[in-house]
């Protein structure tokens, strides 16, 4: 036990435990509430504000998936709305027979069935519109062209209010206005068209919708002295890059940091490699050993963004989507030109900016390689990656790490758009090259789930332009602490490479 002199101010413990103190009080009365403070919803890049467009996309996924799969798309759709939903002041003996009995029944409507839509190309400016029925030439006479309306127990207008609100607009029902009204009308019309869902007036009373840019942060306080070690952490790493001939890079306009270093005597032809870390304590530096002893062995240039958002920092700061993309468009241009094309890697959060590079029109044509770690934005309009990440009370490694951290939840609950987000295997341009990399107990990312999307769309669209790696009994990040899978995804990435290098020759 201390002394009563050790705990003397004057005493470097002293001085700790008063800094600690005040650190924890500055935690409670400063910095949670100001990230409880809610921002403007970012806009749409891709649909503006015809949001039902992209609840379109989602319906014909969720329909073409079960259509593959054998499995009734309406058991398909249940589970995916509730699984958008938290039970709320429900014993188990009132709550709704949901599990015995999803579906209710309501009546027949005249009308084509709801579609099993078709693997059909949906760029954010076609067709996502068209509501027609699959093959709806020629129907014959005494065919029925009814459909069975059905509603969802426990699910009713009221509740999908609030969630469509949050989803589609990043607002409470009563921030809307008249305009997303209509808007929000519209998709309760493609939803029943569509699907023939029907949702009763009123509210369930039993379920309260999932809205992450809406709620208060919930982290879990964390001592100063973590912070100064993640920056010991930071600059031992620094000076390790330094050593090995990596040069601190920072783009003027928007301030995205990142380390590059040339390509190595008899490396220049192979592609460039820009890789972006995931959500981490110190962002970089756990991915250091994956990346030089493993990804960037080869000798090829090699970029390393950074992204404080996400590294357990302290502060603030949110390099937005469109600062990103100039950031790294900044620095590659300066230190390669405007026309080299590019390998681009990103695991588990870093993929979703690597997803921001490939809808921008002036950087997407030079992405001939993709490489998805762990990824979170395919199937990111599914509720797995946010429920597993951010809503997950049990202490687990994620938790304790890195989801309960006030700065990367203050980040993802107050900076980040998820449907500006997520990448559509279907609109991978033409020159791009994937190499998709999936933990089978990945305990964010429904990696099985994944996995059949893939396969979905694999003979349709993708075809040998996407490649697929499966590490079966996996967990999430097991690639960045895994020599083995280090050695693996070199030789495929190198693989792939030399294959579309041979064929455009």
């Amino acid at each position: 036990m201390l002394e009563p002199s050790s705990w003397n101010v004057a005493t470097p413990l002293g001085c700790w435990l008063v800094l600690e103190v005040a650190f924890a009080v500055l935690f409670y009365t400063y910095m949670v509430p100001k990230a409880n403070q809610r921002t403007a919803p970012h806009p749409y890049r891709d649909y503006g504000s015809s949001q039902h467009l992209l609840l379109i996309r989602i319906l014909d996924r969720i329909a073409s998936t079960s259509h593959q799969t054998g499995r009734d798309s309406r058991e398909a759709l249940t589970d995916f709305l509730y699984d958008w939903f938290t039970p709320m002041n429900c014993t188990k003996a009132s709550m709704p027979d949901a599990v015995k009995k999803k579906i209710l029944p309501i009546a027949r409507r005249s009308g084509h069935p709801p579609p099993l839509a078709p693997l059909q190309s949906s760029s954010m400016s076609s067709s996502a519109s068209d509501t027609s029925s699959v093959g709806s030439g020629d129907e014959e006479d005494d065919c029925d062209n009814s459909i069975e309306t059905w509603s969802i127990d426990g699910l009713q207008r009221e509740d999908m209010n609030n969630f469509f609100a949050w989803a589609f607009f990043g607002k409470n029902v009563s921030e809307m206005e008249s305009c997303e009204h209509v808007e929000m009308d519209e998709c309760f019309r493609v939803i029943e068209e569509r699907m023939g869902l029907v949702f009763l007036p009123g509210s369930g009373g039993c379920y309260q919708p999932r809205r992450l840019s809406l709620e208060d942060v919930y982290p879990i306080h964390r001592p100063l002295l973590v912070y100064v070690a993640i920056l010991l952490l930071k600059l031992a790493a620094s000076f390790l890059l330094w050593a090995l001939g990596y040069r601190r890079v920072v783009a003027k306009e928007s301030g995205l940091a990142g380390w590059y270093r040339p390509a190595q005597k008899g490396s220049d032809k192979l592609l460039p490699l820009l890789f972006f870390h995931g959500i981490a304590p110190g962002g970089l530096v756990l991915y250091l050993p994956m990346i030089l002893c493993g990804l960037a062995i080869d000798g090829r240039a090699v970029f390393l963004f950074e992204n404080r958002s996400i590294s357990c920092e302290l502060g603030f700061q949110a390099v937005t989507e469109r600062e990103t993309v100039t950031g790294v468009s900044e620095i590659v241009n300066k230190h390669l030109g405007t026309e080299q094309d590019l390998l681009c890697c990103g695991h588990s959060f870093g993929s979703c900016l690597l997803t921001w590079l490939l809808y921008d029109t002036e950087f997407r044509d030079r992405i001939r390689q993709f490489v998805l770690l762990d990824p979170v934005t395919i199937l990111l309009s599914e509720p797995d990656v946010m429920a597993n990440f951010l809503y997950s009370r049990r202490v687990s490694k994620i938790r304790m790490l890195a989801s309960s951290e006030l700065f990367t939840e203050y980040y993802l609950r107050r900076h980040f758009s998820w449907y500006n987000s997520e990448l559509w295997l279907d609109e991978l341009p033409s020159q791009t090259h994937v190499l998709l990399a999936l933990a089978e107990r990945d305990e964010i990312v429904n990696a099985p789930k994944v996995k059949e999307l893939y396969d979905l769309y694999r003979q349709e669209y993708i075809a040998d332009r996407v490649q697929l790696i499966y590490w079966p009994g996996a967990g999430h990040a097991s690639c960045v602490t895994s020599p083995k899978k280090w050695e693996e995804l070199r030789i495929r990435m190198l693989q792939q490479e030399l294959s579309f290098s041979q064929q455009r020759t």
